[in-house]
Formats: C-alpha cells, structure tokens, sequence
C-alpha cells in the first residue's frame, strides 16, 4: 500500500500512549498523522519519522546495559552458535574461493621476482610454483601437502637441459 507521496505504508496497531508519544515533535509541537481507509484496514502514518535515527541506536545501548548476568549467561549459547555458523561459511568460502596464493614469502615487496642465470643451473632445476617452498624459488615438495589440504594441482616447474 503506498500513500500519495509515494512513500510505503505498513498497517500497525498502536496504544493511545503510543500514538501521543509519536504525534509529537521534540518542540512539542503535534504532527498530525495521515489517515488512510483502504479495503476496511485503517493505515496511520507520520511525516519525517525515521527507524534509523539515534534514538534507536540509544535504545539499543541501553536495552544491553540493562541486561542482568542471567540473561548475559542465556545468551551464550545464541552467541556459540553464531561463531559456529560463521565459521562453518568461512571455512566453505575459503575452500571456494581460497585465499592470497603468496601466504609468507617476502610479503613486503609490492611484486615477487626472482631471476635465475641459466648458466648456473646445471642440468636441472626445479622450481616452486605453490609459494609454500622454504626454499623459494626452489621446490622442495610442500606442494604435495598444499594439493592434499586445498583439493589444488599445482606442481613445480622444471626446468632442464635438452638432451
């Protein structure tokens, strides 16, 4: 249902003290609610009322500052369970998604090069491609535990003299 300002309007049942309490400004002033009949249900609304105003955010504070410890204690298990659930969708995302590729090595520099001279490599080298190596650049076989634990396939780059 939307009034003539275009404005959404919801039905609501309110008290006397209510209704006093609302038609007022805090100039003491009286708004005069708008009144609409439609289908038998009467629907009142106020101009310039807003839910998120810092009213509510007082009510709120002081709805928590006057929590007893019985009700702080009830309220542990609400909060157990929402840690779990969090971590529960933390732990679904991250195997989707995963997270940075480059977990530790040299997080200081804006971008990772490493240059080696094909004159020193000898016949063969191997080199990491998971960034979990200790011997970065090098491999020294940690990816296998990295595809194990993320379901990945990454392996090395290997790099060799033709034969």
């Amino acid at each position: 249902m939307r009034d003539d300002l275009g404005s959404s309007i919801l039905p609501c049942r309110l008290t006397l003290a209510a209704w006093r309490r609302r038609s007022e400004d805090p100039r003491g002033e009286r708004k005069r609610p708008k009144t609409l009949t439609q289908s038998g249900q009467s629907v009142i609304s106020w101009a310039n009322t807003c839910i998120s105003s810092h009213q509510t955010f007082a009510k709120i504070m002081d709805f928590y500052k006057n929590l007893t410890v019985s009700d702080w204690a009830s309220l542990i298990p609400f909060g157990i369970a929402c840690a779990a659930v969090g971590f529960g969708v933390k732990t679904v995302v991250d195997k989707q998604i995963g997270g940075p590729c480059n977990p530790k090595i040299r997080k200081g520099e804006s971008k990772v090069v490493d240059t080696v001279d094909i004159e020193e490599l000898g016949n063969k080298a191997v080199f990491c491609r998971c960034w979990r190596s200790s011997k970065f650049p090098y491999c020294d076989g940690t990816h296998n535990q990295h595809n194990v634990a993320c379901g990945d396939n990454v392996g090395p780059l290997i790099v060799k003299k033709k034969d």
